[in-house]
């Protein structure tokens, strides 16, 4: 799924063939507002809480759980940390700032692994790259600190 401008979660579910339900509209239309965050499922309940009083938290992690099964979303586990949940299905790479945590969508060009994949006799079903490093707004109070 490609985000757009005009954006409905309504025809997602359906198409996904799930129930449609306020809640689950308001989880993927609250990923949606946060963008490139990638919010994790604590975030997210977070967020939404103020509006919806009664929903719990197993109710995001088990819309999650069905939005995964269903491939509207991706779950990205780095370390030990929370999972993460990533509204946009595109193909595409990470950039993590080792400070704040912040990630940030980028688009490379496509590469040919094939011949690492087929050395190592191994069963590739995704790959992914992330680039680890400090964000602007890091690097930025680095040097505030420095002067």
């Amino acid at each position: 799924m490609h985000m757009q401008e005009e954006w409905d979660a309504t025809p997602i579910l359906k198409a996904a063939e799930l129930r449609v339900t306020p809640q689950r509209v308001a989880i993927l239309e609250t990923m949606k507002q946060m963008g490139q965050v990638h919010p994790t499922a604590e975030e997210i309940y977070s967020h939404l809480k103020n509006h919806f009083p009664a929903i719990s938290f197993a109710t995001v992690y088990n819309a999650l759980k069905s939005f995964l099964d269903a491939d509207i979303i991706h779950e990205l586990r780095y370390g030990d940390k929370a999972s993460r949940y990533d509204l946009n299905t595109v193909n595409h790479h990470h950039l993590i700032c080792d400070r704040c945590g912040m990630m940030m969508d980028v688009y490379l060009p496509e590469i040919d692994i094939s011949a690492a994949v087929q050395e190592h006799h191994f069963d590739m079903r995704s790959y992914h790259i992330e680039v680890r490093g400090l964000c602007k707004n890091c690097r930025d109070l680095d040097v505030r600190k420095a002067d």
